[in-house]
C-alpha cells in the first residue's frame, strides 16, 4: 500500500515490476514466481492476517520501549542560530535537515539502522510494527535484532498503536508546555512576542514524550488489539482550555481542538509516482 491507501497483493507486485523493466529498458525481464519470492524476501515484504490470542503490553515493556525510543527532529535549516556553541552530538535528539523538512526514506533508514544498534547492545529483538508508508523502507539493510511487520491495507487507524492516541498525547502535552511558557513569557512582560527556537521545541519535545505514562501507552496498545486497557493515561484528554484562554486575550485566535490539531493537514512526505521510482533504480540496473 502506499499513501493512497491501495492494497498490494503479488499480482500487483508482478504487474508493476513488468512496467518498471519497460520504462528502465531492462532486456528479457520475466517476472517469474522465483523472482517475486526473492524480491519480497528481499525487501521484508511480509503478508499477514491478524489472528489467534492477542499478545499482552504490560507496563514495565511500555516503559522500555518508551526509553529505547530514539527521537528524530527534521527541520530544513542545518546551520540554525539557536544551535551555536553547541555540539551537534550533544543535542537533545537526533537532528535531520532536508530541503522540505519531510521524513524521506533515507531519514528513517538511518533511525532504523540506529535502533537496531541499540537494540543489540541490549540484546534485545524487537518487532516493529510499521504501516505502509512511502519512506517505511528497509531496502538493502542488513538488520540483526529489528524485525520489520508492515500492517495490512487500509488499518492503520485502528492497528497502529501510535494512531490509537500515543502521538495526540504527545503533541497534546508538548502544546501545552508551550502555552504554559507563552503566558508566563507575558506575564512577566518579559517580551510582547515571546520566541521559540528548535532547541527549545526539540528539548521540550523530550519531556513531552517523557510525560507520556505507562499507562496510556498499554492503553493505546489495548486498542489496536494488544492485551488489556488499564486505568490512568489521564494526560491523553489533557485540557488546553484554560490556558489557551489567557493567551486568546494577547491575540491568540481559534479554539483549543483547532490548536491542538493545527498540523494534522500539514504534509510529512512527498508522495512518490512510478515515474520517480523507475528513476530512483534506473542506475541500478546500468
Amino acid at each position: 500500500m502506499w499513501e493512497g491507501n491501495i492494497p498490494v497483493c503479488s499480482p500487483v507486485i508482478k504487474q508493476k515490476s513488468d512496467y518498471f523493466a519497460l520504462q528502465l529498458q531492462v532486456v528479457d525481464f520475466k517476472c517469474s514466481n522465483g523472482w517475486l519470492q526473492r524480491f519480497e524476501q528481499w525487501n521484508n515484504l511480509i503478508y499477514k492476517t491478524v489472528c489467534g490470542e492477542r499478545a499482552a503490553v504490560d507496563k514495565d515493556a511500555a516503559v522500555r520501549w518508551q526509553h529505547n525510543a530514539q527521537t528524530t527532529v527534521i527541520c530544513k535549516l542545518k546551520n540554525l542560530r539557536c544551535f551555536q556553541g553547541i555540539n551537534y552530538i550533544r543535542l537533545p535528539c537526533d537532528y535531520q535537515t532536508n530541503e522540505n523538512a519531510w521524513v524521506m526514506s533515507t531519514v528513517f533508514q538511518s533511525w532504523l539502522v540506529a535502533f537496531d544498534k541499540k537494540m543489540a547492545t541490549l540484546n534485545g529483538n524487537v518487532l516493529l510494527i510499521l504501516d505502509c508508508y512511502a519512506t517505511h523502507t528497509a531496502h538493502g539493510l542488513q538488520l540483526n535484532n529489528v524485525t520489520l511487520m508492515f500492517l495490512p491495507a487500509n488499518t492503520t487507524n485502528i492497528m497502529q498503536s501510535l494512531d490509537q492516541g500515543i502521538i495526540h498525547t504527545v503533541k497534546r502535552l508538548y502544546r501545552s508546555r508551550l502555552v504554559k511558557y507563552l503566558i508566563h513569557q507575558l506575564e512577566q512582560q518579559k517580551c510582547s512576542q515571546p520566541k521559540w527556537n528548535v532547541l527549545d521545541a526539540m528539548r521540550n519535545i523530550i519531556m513531552a514524550w517523557d510525560s507520556v505514562s505507562a499507562d496510556t501507552i498499554q492503553n493505546c496498545f489495548a486498542k489496536s488489539g494488544f492485551g488489556q486497557t488499564c486505568g490512568g493515561g489521564e494526560e491523553e484528554s489533557l485540557d488546553l482550555g484554560e490556558g489557551w484562554e489567557e493567551l486568546k486575550q494577547h491575540g491568540a485566535s481559534g479554539d483549543t481542538e483547532e490548536y491542538a490539531h493545527i498540523d494534522v493537514a500539514v504534509p510529512k512526505a512527498a508522495p512518490l509516482t512510478d515515474h520517480d521510482r523507475a528513476g530512483k533504480y534506473h542506475s541500478s540496473y546500468n
